[in-house]
């Protein structure tokens, strides 16, 4: 397998590494444009002290264009049966959706909704508990015809649009220095889900390293980008550590036999 990391803007980066058409699945966790100026967000009461070190949002005002330009090179690089998972919050949705489906032409498969516990406590409004993910195959062609990946597996819960998930909204040590966090199981369901063994997948924001973790851990190729250098340790601890796992997990495997 292949992992490959860039610690660059994301546009950039794909226009200069990554070939047309030769992605087989996205998971991207793009920025939320959310306003860190005061004590917390109120919008989705985000405390300050809760996000990772270096961590660079994006203007409200850029938040279009900004949005439109990393997805019109997510167009560029997958395959025509492509799956696209992205995960947004309410505010921006729309900036995903309109270009997502009338611009590029991508097919909505599903809209998971992903539920969490230990929802943020609110004084004046409901408490955010939950996250959007639109999934998208690349053409209506592909999933018409059955042409895009979509594997059945046990889990402990049914194939259906709402997953379940605990979110840990503690930091932990170092290597998880934010709440902000998404939790393996989450990434590693829509990996499951969406690729195959041996296919390429691509995060534009790799943030705490999760998703090139979750594909060391089941034998998928990676490339990713993340702008924040402070993540780069956080990073490759996640992604160490799995490979460690792995590892053990079949010197094990091959002593029982």
């Amino acid at each position: 397998m292949t992992y490959a990391i860039y610690y660059q803007d994301c546009i950039e980066g794909m226009n200069q590494y990554i070939h047309t058409k030769s992605v087989d699945m996205v998971f991207a966790d793009p920025p939320f444009g959310i306003n860190f100026a005061n004590r917390s967000d109120e919008t989705y009461s985000r405390k300050k002290d809760r996000r990772v070190d270096g961590y660079k949002e994006i203007p409200k005002s850029d938040y279009e264009e900004f949005t439109f330009q990393w997805l019109n090179q997510i167009a560029r690089v997958t395959k025509q049966d492509a799956s696209i998972y992205i995960v947004s919050g309410w505010t921006n949705l729309h900036h995903i959706l309109t270009p997502a489906i009338e611009t590029f032409g991508w097919f909505l498969m599903n809209h998971v909704v992903w539920w969490y516990n230990q929802p943020l406590p609110t004084q004046k409004k409901f408490r955010a508990a939950h996250y959007h993910i639109p999934v998208f195959v690349k053409t209506a062609e592909a999933f018409k015809n059955n042409k895009h990946t979509f594997n059945t597996f046990n889990d402990d819960q049914p194939h259906h649009d709402v997953w379940t998930i605990k979110r840990n909204m503690k930091p932990k040590k170092w290597y998880i220095p934010n709440a902000t966090k998404l939790p393996d199981e989450l990434v590693e369901r829509a990996i499951l889900y969406s690729s195959n063994e041996g296919d390429l997948v691509l995060d534009p924001f790799i943030g705490n390293g999760t998703t090139p973790a979750m594909c060391i851990k089941h034998k998928r190729n990676f490339v990713g980008f993340e702008v924040n250098l402070e993540a780069q340790e956080t990073i490759e601890y996640m992604m160490t550590k799995q490979q460690i796992l792995k590892e053990s997990k079949s010197k094990l495997e091959s002593f029982f036999k």
